[in-house]
């Protein structure tokens, strides 16, 4: 039976506005930050973000559309925008923290593929129920049905422009749930067959896993990764005790 549609739990996403942007390079570090907990996690990190830009030969762009008012979670969907201006991007998310020994992640992914670390594992080690819901996501919207094979976490991404696609906004009314975002763009992702290459678990490693990242690799990017409230109460100053650990310069 299909989930039942109403204006509490579901919205229209708006169309995202074109952006006059205007490039140096070919790519680009985007962030979204749409939010006063966003707002604040990207200060924490931003300093990082914009230095970590400029060692992989990338522009740095901050995204501030809020998408529906009522679900922040849908300022992501301005990211196919930025790709009208860019050949390719790394797109992480405001509670990204990369540190100056973190690796160019444009290198590790070949040009026409899309990036990113599948999560799939974690989630079947920590036997939560996040395979589940994936799998009746997909059958509620009509994407293809069975076992998950990969499940990536779209907190870091590596997005071609041949892939702008695949992280559109949802036509029609689209559930707000935590990774109901995420949830369709794995599914437009697995449905469509595009060329994924699966980024070593370093490469966006995540507090809901590991929450103090005591088991985080030096060269680790980190990620404050988590629906769970006592882990977002205290996000923000987390990341800003670890962006003071980890300075920039």
């Amino acid at each position: 039976m299909p989930p039942r549609v109403t204006n509490e739990t579901h919205v229209i996403v708006p169309d995202p506005p074109k952006l006059a942007l205007t490039p140096t390079r070919p790519n680009a570090v985007v962030t979204v930050a749409a939010g006063d907990e966003a707002c604040r996690c990207l200060r924490a990190g931003a300093k990082h973000m914009s230095a970590y830009a400029r060692r992989v030969g990338a522009d740095f762009v901050i995204c501030d559309w809020p998408g529906h008012p009522r679900w922040p979670m849908s300022s992501k969907y301005v990211i196919p925008r930025v790709l009208d201006h860019y050949e390719r991007i790394v797109y992480l998310d405001a509670d990204v923290l990369v540190r100056k020994t973190c690796p160019d992640l444009f290198s590790m992914v070949p040009p026409r593929m899309f990036g990113a670390v599948d999560e799939l594992g974690q989630h079947r080690a920590k036997r939560d129920h996040r395979e589940i819901e994936y799998e009746c996501f997909r059958r509620a919207h009509g994407y293809s049905t069975g076992p998950a094979e990969w499940y990536f976490n779209a907190g870091v991404m590596v997005i071609p422009k041949r892939y702008a696609w695949v992280v559109e906004r949802p036509r029609g009314a689209f559930p707000m749930g935590h990774c109901s975002e995420q949830d369709r763009t794995n599914a437009m992702a697995l449905d469509n067959k595009i060329e994924m290459c699966f980024l070593p678990q370093m490469c966006n490693w995540q507090s809901w896993y590991d929450s103090d990242f005591r088991l985080a690799p030096t060269d680790a990017v980190l990620h404050w990764s988590s629906s769970e409230p006592d882990r977002r109460a205290r996000r923000v100053a987390s990341m800003e005790m670890y962006a003071a650990k980890f300075p920039v310069d």
